[in-house]
């Protein structure tokens, strides 16, 4: 189920319900008082208050652990009304013996893991985590933490390993914001010579089907391709794409949804591998906000999924909705969807290490490693930088299919719970790794590529499947509509700037004397009613996403002044990301005009 083990199961270190002089009840567990004697309702009222302060009222959930007498949990539900309240409590005991006391319980999911077993512990952690990735936060009582510590480390584990995986989903937009915006505007006019993935769904139904990441284990497998490829469709992530064709493969399909235009150096030599006498070639399957250079490198028409990009739903509401592809993080997550997808099963993988077999990061022949080779120097050795690559992440100690330590690091632990929440629903399809020396996911199985059952050649009706959709599968929509959308949201994008500009000036007029706070917090009031329309509010949260977290963190503001200067701010970033989206957009418009004069020229 983990990378570590369930904590034994604690003893029951029994309790006692009793009222105190002022006629309310108290408890204790063991030796320690859950509550407070004197006034537990207040004590639980300013402690979940605190706990809980700058938290969203969108909040989906809270778990707590241990159930106590309920004050707690009737604090949480007073403060966020409409965030569920999952209670784990870790005894059948107390919840007998609390009945005794007739308290005033709230109304809550409960989950006891009781009888305590391997199987109710599966139980619980696959709820909890479940819960977890949907949101859901973790709350306890200190005198909980204190009884059942083990067991409240385990459970805030797999807190933490979601709350991880949103702080990078956080620190990933901030990093690649302006990126995904200029990547999706550029390429928003590649709709009208694209499709989607909507006619792919199920076509590979009950086939087998072979997934190649770009890991360094992938070269274990290199003299199996062409055997594996005559029985199964291959699926391969933009980094192995050249290994593929390097050993006389040639991939169906190749998933690329990377932002970035490093990433697109892997396609520079794809020319010079193509494989002599194959017309085929692999469909692409990306999304909007991939670096433009990656669709003029790989040529063809690339099939789109569903945006992973906020702004990109702005979009794609103006047309027929795409198919969406989960993404834990890792384009080998959303290549084992895209595969999931097609309806094949079982998926086998080879590359997908989640770790540094032999501390290796690269395959030989990649071109991150040529790269590190390249500038490597005498005082900064090619050495040196895949060691400071391999340290980078928190390295920590992992167990492999062999069951021998792989180096690994708290990126891959987000990648390996994906997959294992994944692979908990019913309808996974049976995942096999084909390199027993990488990390081992749970819900993966190792097997031998010698071993593999699906012994029949059936590269011919691989083909029949999808000649139908190798045709040019462009969407029913014209550049004409294109061009509308993008000057519709430069409409809005206008209407934010001047609305800021307007917010700005008047309080420029307040702080000068000329207005006075009534008149200024008005007109503040209706501006912030317009932003929050529904178009304003979506594009607004994406250009100031990082202000307002930053802003939500902080204490009330002490006085109108410090109110007025967070609006400021706020104001001021909502204009000028406004205005340099508009200024994208222009450039856009302007580079895909002159391409297509140039087009219409040549002929």
């Amino acid at each position: 189920m983990s990378n570590h083990p369930t904590p034994p199961s604690p003893e029951f270190p029994g309790g006692k319900i009793y009222r105190n002089e002022r006629g309310i009840l108290c408890a204790e567990l063991g030796t320690i008082h859950l509550h407070s004697r004197r006034n537990p309702v207040k004590e639980a009222e300013k402690i979940t208050a605190k706990a809980l302060d700058g938290k969203q009222p969108e909040l989906p959930g809270i778990v707590v652990f241990g159930l106590g007498l309920g004050y707690h949990i009737h604090a949480i539900q007073k403060l966020l009304p409409n965030a569920e309240v999952v209670c784990f409590e870790p005894h059948a005991e107390w919840l007998e013996l609390i009945h005794q006391g007739e308290p005033d319980l709230p109304e809550c999911r409960i989950i006891c893991p009781e009888p305590w077993n391997e199987e109710s512990s599966g139980t619980w952690e696959k709820e909890l985590s479940a819960l977890f990735h949907a949101g859901y936060i973790l709350f306890s009582l200190d005198a909980h933490k204190r009884i059942y510590r083990d067991w409240y480390n385990r459970i805030r584990e797999l807190s933490a390993r979601f709350s991880n995986r949103d702080t990078i989903n956080r620190n990933t937009l901030k990093r690649f914001g302006q990126r995904w915006m200029e990547n999706l505007i550029q390429n928003f006019f590649l709709t009208d010579q694209s499709g989607d993935i909507a006619s792919l769904q199920g076509i590979f139904s009950g086939s087998p089907a072979l997934l190649l990441a770009g890991g360094p284990g992938i070269e274990s497998v290199a003299h199996e391709l062409k055997n594996l490829a005559g029985k199964m469709p291959v699926c391969a992530v933009d980094t192995a794409y050249p290994f593929c064709l390097r050993h006389g493969v040639n991939p169906d399909f190749v998933l690329a949804v990377d932002p970035q235009y490093w990433n697109t150096k892997h396609f520079e030599r794809i020319s010079e591998l193509s494989l002599p006498g194959n017309s085929i070639q692999p469909i692409l399957i990306s999304e909007t906000s991939a670096h433009p250079r990656t669709f003029r490198l790989l040529g063809g028409t690339p099939r789109f999924c569903k945006s992973m990009f906020p702004l990109g739903e702005y979009f794609e509401k103006q047309y027929p909705p795409r198919p969406s592809l989960g993404s834990g993080g890792s384009v080998a997550t959303t290549a084992w969807d895209f595969l999931r997808f097609l309806g094949c099963s079982p998926i086998y993988t080879a590359g997908l290490d989640m770790g540094f077999p032999g501390h290796q990061t690269h395959f030989k022949g990649s071109y991150i490693e040529e790269t590190l080779a390249i500038r490597g120097s005498r005082f900064k050795p090619c050495e040196q930088q895949s060691f400071s690559y391999l340290i980078s992440g928190n390295p920590v100690e992992r167990e492999s299919y062999e069951g021998t330590p792989i180096l690994s690091d708290s990126r891959m632990d987000i990648f390996c719970d994906w997959f294992e929440y994944q692979l908990r629903k019913p309808d996974a399809p049976e995942t096999y790794s084909l390199t027993p020396f990488s990390r081992r996911i749970p819900g993966f199985q190792y097997i031998d590529p010698g071993k593999i059952p699906h012994s029949e050649k059936r590269r011919t009706d691989i083909h029949e499947r999808m000649a139908p959709h190798q045709d040019n599968p462009r969407q029913n929509i014209r550049i004409s509509d294109a061009t509308f959308i993008l000057e519709s949201l430069t409409e809005s994008l206008n209407g934010i700037s001047m609305m800021c500009e307007k917010a700005l000036d008047q309080m420029r007029e307040y702080e000068s004397g000329n207005s006075n706070l009534e008149q200024l917090l008005q007109l503040l009031d209706h501006l912030d009613t317009q932003l929050l329309g529904d178009d304003n509010r979506r594009i607004a949260g994406f250009l100031i996403n990082d202000v307002m977290e930053s802003l939500a963190k902080l204490p009330d503001a002490p006085d109108i002044e410090e109110a007025l200067r967070r609006s400021r701010t706020l104001y001021s970033r909502l204009g000028s990301g406004a205005q340099q989206t508009m200024e994208l957009i222009r450039k856009s418009k302007k580079r895909v005009k002159n391409f297509r004069e140039r087009t219409e020229d040549d002929k």
